[in-house]
């Protein structure tokens, strides 16, 4: 073999080796880039599952926050619901216990008895005496002149009965306009006692209200 032969497989061999070694070397980075993406691949899809529980967690939270936060405005309208309707009955109540009394004390028939009772069982149990009346339950000025009004007016016995009643027990009577209740003064006016529709009917509330309330919270709550 020439010494050209010789060089010419040694420059082979040595193309070869490099070759060799260079695939090598290429195969192994080629591993080892593989290698770093799949564990780059991994590491993102674990931070992608943490991310992903840590939004379901605060989406959880979140959802849990607005569920009992709504279930509190909830029993808070409910209750305030509960309430005003309470208040609009009570209400009510008031108002046509009001309009009730208001209408017994303009039945002049009926308050005509009811003062000529309260005299004769002496309800008063008072010196000095005195009731002012509404001109439009009785008049007394027209009994005095026992004019026509008077004479015609049917009523006109137990109005009789009312005043001697009075005078007997030492009672006086008095008219009083712009009122639809009778008023009582006591001990030459010292003590005065109101019974107009208002002043009896929140009266009579205070007696019926605990049971109306009763009432109310055994079908409202």
């Amino acid at each position: 073999m020439s010494q050209t032969g010789d060089i010419s497989n040694n420059v082979q061999a040595l193309i070869d080796h490099l070759h060799d070694d260079g695939v090598i070397a290429g195969q192994e980075e080629g591993k080892k880039i593989i290698s770093d993406a799949e564990s780059r691949a991994q590491w993102i899809i674990e931070q992608a599952k943490q991310q992903a529980t840590e939004i379901l967690n605060e989406a959880n939270a979140e959802a849990k926050f607005i569920n009992e936060s709504a279930h509190s405005a909830l029993q808070l309208a409910v209750r305030d619901l509960i309430f005003n309707v309470k208040e609009q009955l009570q209400n009510h109540l008031a108002s046509q216990l009001q309009l009730l009394i208001e209408q017994e004390l303009a039945d002049r028939s009926f308050m005509i008895e009811l003062l000529h009772e309260a005299i004769e069982q002496q309800w008063f149990n008072h010196k000095n005496v005195k009731l002012l009346i509404p001109s439009k339950i009785l008049d007394l000025g027209d009994l005095s002149d026992l004019g026509d009004s008077a004479e015609q007016d049917p009523l006109l016995p137990a109005i009789r009965r009312l005043t001697e009643s009075a005078l007997k027990h030492g009672i006086t009577l008095e008219d009083q306009n712009g009122k639809n209740g009778i008023d009582i003064s006591l001990n030459d006016g010292k003590v005065q006692i109101i019974t107009d529709d208002k002043t009896l009917s929140d009266w009579l509330l205070q007696f019926v209200h605990p049971r109306f309330r009763a009432l109310i919270d055994g079908v409202i709550r």
